[in-house]
């Protein structure tokens, strides 16, 4: 009976708190939310995205990590539009201005896109923007964020809020 408690509080001591692993210089999240055009054009967007960030510098004004993610977005059919759905592919640098549990970020990030359309042709990707990412619990966050983006020749703004769970 008292071996299978030590080996068992042996294996816990020896595992890192889930705070330290927030902290890590390098960071997956898995992201789902709700992104909308800030204009009339177009209609809210469910969206799903897999991000890899790696920290690259403590800067006076904050941390400052690359990123790479993976995001695809879908709207249903609706009467009088049909349905979309795209995949973007963005590599990019986040510069969060904050410590958590709240932080601040500005982002700018460059890749390429594919729009589920008759003209299935990928086109450039970027975007700019700001916004605001909470921490309420250990390696989960809630985040807004507004950006101006492009998927091929038109620029647009939109917003996201999202839910994302680190690994």
């Amino acid at each position: 009976m008292r071996l299978p408690l030590l080996a068992a509080a042996a294996l816990l001591a020896g595992t890192p708190a889930l705070a330290r692993a927030q902290l890590a210089p390098r960071a997956v999240s898995l992201e789902s939310g709700l992104s909308t055009p800030l204009s009339a054009r177009g209609a809210p967007t469910a969206a799903l995205a897999v991000s890899a960030s790696a920290w690259l510098d403590d800067l006076e004004l904050g941390t400052l990590d690359g990123v790479l993610r993976v995001a695809r977005a879908s709207a249903p059919e609706t009467p009088g539009r049909a349905a979309a759905a795209g995949l973007a592919a963005t590599a990019g640098l986040r510069l969060s201005l904050g410590r958590a549990p709240v932080r601040p970020q500005l982002l700018a990030e460059l890749g390429w896109s594919w729009l589920r359309a008759a003209d299935s042709r990928g086109g450039l990707a970027f975007g700019l923007g700001a916004g605001v990412e909470w921490f309420p619990a250990t390696d989960v966050s809630l985040s807004a964020r507004a950006a101006i983006r492009a998927a091929g020749p038109a620029a647009a703004a939109d917003g996201l809020v999202a839910l994302a769970a680190y690994f």
